[in-house]
């Protein structure tokens, strides 16, 4: 038995096709395993030994409806989405109003230091000052 893999692979590249989707003409194997270059390959695609073989009726839908997928998945919207259900379905989690609330009491909080520290260096400033 005759090994065309080598031809096989050199094909799918020429045709842009994957593995499945090449034919090789079972009667001309012979001839098939004496070409060794692209351009010999490219003779037998043009002759009709080599061929890709045609798509299956749903193939690419069904490939489109997964790159889709992939697509929604990493994307960061879809995401936050997803995480956003699954902590609205967590009890413990906090509502609106209650992020809202600890928001505000952050940025007070951030304001009081933010002064505390103004203070500590005016207090510096005017101990050092000759006055």
């Amino acid at each position: 038995m005759v090994q065309l893999r080598f031809q096989a692979r050199m094909a799918q590249a020429l045709l842009k096709c994957g593995r499945d989707k090449i034919w090789l003409n079972p009667e001309m194997k012979g001839e098939i395993s004496k070409v060794k270059t692209r351009d010999g390959i490219r003779g037998l695609i043009s002759l009709g030994v080599i061929k890709r073989k045609p798509l299956r009726r749903y193939e690419r839908p069904v490939q489109n409806k997964a790159n889709q997928h992939h697509y929604l998945r990493s994307l960061k919207t879809y995401k936050r989405e997803r995480v956003l259900r699954a902590n609205l379905a967590n009890p413990n989690y906090p509502t609106a109003e209650e992020e809202h609330e600890r928001k505000l009491e952050w940025k007070a909080k951030k304001k009081r230091k933010y002064d505390a520290f103004l203070d500590r260096l005016a207090e510096k400033r005017r101990s050092q000052s000759p006055n």
